[in-house]
């Protein structure tokens, strides 16, 4: 009697704190929604400001969410349709296999790249190195979804059936922080529409120390306030806009 009371009462504990997470979470949601700016924002201003001829989207689902909206001439778009069935892209097939096609036909470089594909840090990582490869030598590379506001966004399996609900940010974080200390280019990441990422190749640095090498979710709640890397979208205007900038 005395282990099924125990029993109870510990099943009775975790509902109670699954509905705690759950109302963190729509909380979490709301607050996230309401922060200013998107990522076509910072994406159209990027291309106003470096006069970008080629943009590329890895990731696209429905059009209408964002690709539509960019404001460059010329535009390619990458997603294998899984998601989207009606899948209207200029190449049907996953990132790995854009990169191999490009690589074959020899086909021109970009001048702006956003990467919104699967959001498993492997599959990011992969897609920063080759976007670097296939953009312009002062080519600038946007990546969505770098900054989860808790855990249950952050996990690595989509499963609606959690506290975040349908919200999925993935392990994405993991291999943009990774890349903003450990990469050549300066990398900052605005903190609007769950964390837009934003590397520019016109400003190179010194590669340094990663500072959570074993991605430990208590310690990268630390580094993301203390090391520099996320900033105001008034922020992100002022130093995309410096050209060439070294940072040692």
């Amino acid at each position: 009697m005395f282990k099924l009371l125990r029993s109870l009462l510990i099943n009775w504990e975790l509902h109670l704190q699954l509905i705690n997470d759950t109302e963190d979470c729509s909380n979490l949601r709301q607050k996230e929604k309401r922060k200013s700016h998107s990522r076509t924002e910072i994406i159209n201003f990027i291309a106003s400001q470096r006069k970008s001829l080629n943009y590329l989207e890895i990731g696209v689902r429905s059009p209408e969410d964002n690709f539509n909206q960019i404001q460059v001439g010329s535009k390619t778009s990458v997603d294998p349709g899984h998601e989207y069935v009606p899948n209207p892209v200029t190449h049907q097939m996953t990132s790995d296999e854009f990169f191999n096609f490009w690589k074959e036909t020899k086909m021109h470089v970009f001048d702006l790249i956003f990467i919104d594909g699967l959001h498993l840090a492997e599959q990011v990582a992969r897609d920063i190195e080759s976007a670097l490869a296939m953009s312009s030598s002062d080519g600038v590379i946007c990546l969505h979804d770098c900054n989860p506001p808790n855990e249950y966004f952050a996990r690595e399996k989509y499963r609606a059936n959690n506290p975040a609900k349908g919200s999925w940010n993935g392990t994405t974080y993991k291999a943009v922080w990774k890349y903003a200390f450990e990469g050549e280019f300066q990398l900052k990441i605005v903190d609007c529409d769950w964390g837009v990422g934003v590397i520019d190749k016109s400003k190179p640095k010194s590669p340094e120390q990663n500072q959570n090498p074993y991605f430990e979710w208590d310690r990268f709640q630390k580094i993301r306030t203390d090391a520099g890397f996320l900033v105001s979208f008034s922020e992100f205007q002022e130093w995309i806009q410096l050209k060439h900038k070294v940072e040692r």
